[in-house]
């Protein structure tokens, strides 16, 4: 990876990734941070190497399994002034207030976040990164003395407000669907129905409406007076009555 620091509008574009906070230690820099982060990484590591291993010795006793961790010696962390390939860290230091220092942790496996930082294929994340996480989710890391609390990162802030716009726009268009429904129905359409005075005629049957009341019944009311999860239903139930069963439905039922 290469070694310039990513600008504070790659920070806003990176997706996942880690939030560590409660950084009060002054003297812990970026490089404190990185060491500890990939001391964690080789410990991990090193467990599922032992698992993997312990997995084999069960079933033959013919074959050892060893895993080299590709990650560079602490001589190497120490002495190196290149950043650490395994992960790039972006320490926001308040000097008024050390405890609310907090850092944005972007491992290497993440696609997006190695595209960002350097315009290269991101590699495929390691198959512990899911019990480190965790761990480091649930126990925080201990840099330079300090136990520092570590959080998942939240999605860029405009994909955020991109997904809350979407979730208004289909709500608004649900509420707009539901009314054009309801809006198709007019109370005053009772009135082209036979009627005596201000009521309608108890005795009609809807199998004798027109063609255009009976369009009035089945296209217009019964489609506002039904959800969509059972107006299909319904409306095929009560077509098949009064088709079948001409004098048994009335249109005051």
């Amino acid at each position: 990876m290469g070694s310039r620091p990513v600008s504070k509008g790659d920070v806003k574009d990176v997706r996942g990734g880690w939030v560590m906070s409660m950084i009060s230690n002054p003297a812990t820099d970026e490089q404190s941070l990185r060491s500890a982060l990939v001391s964690r990484f080789r410990e991990a590591e090193a467990n599922a190497a032992a698992a993997a291993t312990a997995t084999t010795t069960t079933t033959t006793t013919t074959t050892t399994t060893t895993t080299t961790p590709p990650y560079p010696s602490d001589a190497d962390i120490s002495t190196s002034s290149m950043p650490l390939p395994t992960v790039h860290v972006d320490l926001r230091r308040n000097q008024s207030d050390p405890r609310s220092s907090f850092a944005f942790v972007t491992p290497s496996w993440l696609q997006s976040n190695v595209t960002s930082m350097d315009g290269q294929a991101g590699t495929p994340p390691p198959c512990w990164v899911d019990a480190l996480e965790s761990s480091l989710l649930s126990d925080g890391i201990i840099v330079d003395g300090v136990k520092c609390t570590v959080k998942k990162r939240r999605p860029p802030k405009r994909e955020r407000v991109a997904q809350n716009e979407e979730r208004i726009r289909r709500k608004r268009a649900a509420r707009d669907r539901a009314a054009a429904k309801r809006s198709r129905w007019q109370a005053d359409m009772f009135g082209q129905f036979p009627s005596r005075g201000r009521s309608i005629v108890p005795h009609v049957f809807v199998a004798d409406l027109d063609a255009s009341l009976l369009h009035l019944v089945a296209g217009v009311y019964l489609p506002c007076m039904f959800p969509d999860s059972c107006r299909d239903e319904v409306i095929g139930a009560l077509r098949h009555v009064w088709t079948e069963h001409p004098k048994s439905l009335r249109i005051k039922e």
